[in-house]
């Protein structure tokens, strides 16, 4: 019988614990004098800020219609065009930001301007070019 009586003293403790647990609702726990849970220090957690802030690159350029930003991170450079990093900030995937140079020669077609439309419910991308009746693409 005092090995039945002591379980049953155990169970009722544990309750005991499990309801001041539920009751008790600060993030600190003392336990035999001892504090347990989080403990914060104002000063290092600004530091910790700031240095974030200064780790964060700022981006030096954005789109005309905001969604994209071109930072200071040169990807590769050709002849005709340079890429940087960017990033879609809508969707918060990393893009590359190319930049063409303006290009004139006679065997290249003179581009004008360009903009998004809808056909027949789906996204097309409209480009004004030089129209070119001689010649053919074939090889």
């Amino acid at each position: 019988m005092d090995n039945m009586s002591s379980n049953v003293s155990l169970r009722s403790k544990r309750k005991d614990n499990l309801i001041t647990r539920k009751q008790d609702k600060s993030p600190e726990k003392t336990i035999r004098g001892l504090v347990y849970g989080p403990i914060y220090e104002l000063d290092k957690l600004e530091e910790k800020d700031k240095e974030k802030d200064e780790d964060e690159e700022e981006p030096i350029g954005v789109s005309p219609c905001g969604r994209f930003f071109k930072y200071d991170k040169e990807v590769g450079r050709g002849s005709f065009k340079t890429v940087y990093h960017g990033l879609d900030t809508q969707t918060g995937v990393a893009v590359a930001w190319c930049e063409l140079l303006k290009l004139q020669h006679p065997n290249i077609v003179r581009f004008y301007n360009y903009w998004e439309g809808t056909v027949a419910k789906k996204k097309n991308i409209v480009l004004i070019t030089e129209l070119m009746l001689s010649g053919t693409l074939k090889a």
